[in-house]
């Protein structure tokens, strides 16, 4: 009996001691253990898995509980998680498109044990190329001295992954530009010079341009490319801009046109004699809108000294944009920037009660619209129009003119015309146009009537054109 009681001892401690040098714990706590989802990935050639990779993991305890894991790219470096599962973008040696990447993770229970035989998983990548494309836009076939673009790039193994973006323009030379904007706008650096010459590359809104860039040849038809890298050194396709005619500034005056055929001609028989030579944008139709008034419309007026803009009271809705509007107060931004670099604009247009002005009141030379004895008043021939200096005409209507708005200049405006009513001589005030001056003279005229409409005397309606056009805007 004894020898036998001796004999269930001595199992006994046995049993005690494989126990502890099995768990490697002296205290007898069990280390937790770890399990990936995957237990292999066989994949090779082109089946391996981008660089972009989510990997799931578990942990077990059985004297306790999982309070994180560790995982490391080299069984020596390791970080702490809560998460059960995580993307990982893991990197591939530059010039290569491939890689075995060694992924171990290892549970970490709540006695701070961590498993001692870390789950393991070979991880076979291999890198895809970016991509880069232009949004297509419908654009216009010809543009004047400025057309904007919008593009994107992507990559499978994720956005992060593309290291570099790159333009060309023709038959030019890839340039390095930055891909933090979507939007880039191309100008000519010589606008005046017909040929081949550098163009401007603009990113955004910026009014400085950010690249300069050879290929380009101005009034004459230009495609631009674009392309990205990533990591790995691994290029996209270059992808193809549609082809447009930059068209040539041939002058100092651009016309902005927001009415019909025949506004547009009443107003060209005027300049024809008294400023020639102009040039013009036609945007009387909610198709010819720029799709981005800033930057396309921004840099294209600044290849101008002098700005003539016409529109009517109807609102205009953007097609590619399906914002709807009064085409000034799309300008209207854009217009005060000019302004305030020195050029000199003149604009005939026509605001009633039934507008939202807010973006022209203050922005422009008109405050708000005067409260008179009726919303709006009608101008008969025999009503003019009187200068606030004798250097400029009156001007008569031809016909009966309907919806004449008087207006209370801006704080930084003084009225330049107001208006006669022989009807309703009480009005309160009856400015009808205001002018701002900057430190070179007056820089913007603004009439809240259609100026073609008072053509009573012709000459007089040259002669206030010649007048602004050529000896004001000239000082």
């Amino acid at each position: 009996m004894r020898s036998g009681k001796a004999l269930v001892a001595v199992l006994g401690m046995f049993i005690l001691f494989y126990s502890c040098s099995k768990t490697g714990d002296r205290h007898g706590q069990m280390p937790p253990d770890t399990f990936l989802v995957y237990e292999s990935i066989n994949l090779s050639g082109d089946e391996r898995l981008t660089s972009n990779v989510r990997l799931s993991w578990y942990g077990t305890d059985e004297d306790g509980y999982v309070v994180g894991f560790e995982v490391s790219l080299d069984n020596k470096s390791w970080n702490f998680t809560t998460t059960q599962d995580s993307k990982f973008n893991f990197d591939i040696p530059a010039g290569s498109d491939s890689a075995d990447i060694t992924f171990f993770v290892r549970a970490v229970d709540n006695d701070s044990l961590r498993d001692p035989d870390p789950a393991f998983l070979a991880v076979p990548i291999k890198n895809s190329p970016p991509t880069a494309n232009f949004l297509q836009l419908e654009m216009p076939a010809s543009v004047l001295g400025a057309a904007t673009y919008e593009w994107n790039y992507d990559d499978p193994d994720g956005r992060e992954t593309v290291t570099g973006a790159f333009i060309k323009i023709n038959d030019g030379d890839w340039t390095p530009f930055s891909r933090n904007s979507q939007l880039f706008t191309v100008v000519p650096e010589n606008p005046q010079q017909p040929g081949n010459q550098n163009a401007l590359i603009y990113l955004g809104t910026e009014n400085e341009p950010h690249v300069t860039v050879n290929g380009f040849k101005n009034n004459d038809s230009n495609t631009v490319y674009v392309k990205v890298i990533d990591q790995a050194e691994a290029e996209s396709k270059p992808d193809t801009s549609q082809t447009l005619f930059f068209q040539q500034p041939t002058s100092d005056l651009l016309v902005v046109g927001g009415q019909s055929a025949t506004v547009r001609n009443a107003y060209f028989s005027i300049l024809d004699e008294v400023y020639p030579t102009y040039d013009y944008v036609d945007y009387s139709r909610g198709d010819r809108l720029p799709r981005f008034w800033d930057p396309t419309f921004k840099l294209t007026v600044q290849n101008y000294q002098k700005i003539f803009f016409f529109s009517g009271d109807d609102l205009l809705t953007n097609s590619a944009t399906n914002q709807t509007g009064l085409l000034l107060g799309f300008a209207a931004p854009s217009i005060v920037e000019f302004t305030s670099n020195g050029g000199r604009v003149l604009i005939s247009t026509r605001f009633n009660e039934s507008h939202d002005l807010s973006a022209v009141n203050g922005v422009l030379a008109i405050d708000n619209l005067v409260q008179g004895p009726s919303p709006a008043e009608n101008m008969r021939p025999d009503s003019i129009l009187m200068p606030g200096t004798p250097d400029f005409p009156e001007l008569k209507p031809q016909n009966f003119v309907f919806g004449i708005n008087p207006f209370v200049p801006s704080p930084d405006a003084s009225s330049f015309y107001a208006a006669q009513f022989n009807n309703h001589p009480q009005w309160p005030r009856n400015t009808i146009a205001a002018a701002r001056t900057g430190s070179a003279g007056i820089n913007e005229v603004l009439f809240n009537v259609e100026l073609y409409r008072f053509n009573g005397e012709p000459d007089k309606l040259e002669d206030l054109f010649d007048k602004l056009l050529n000896d004001v805007f000239d000082r």
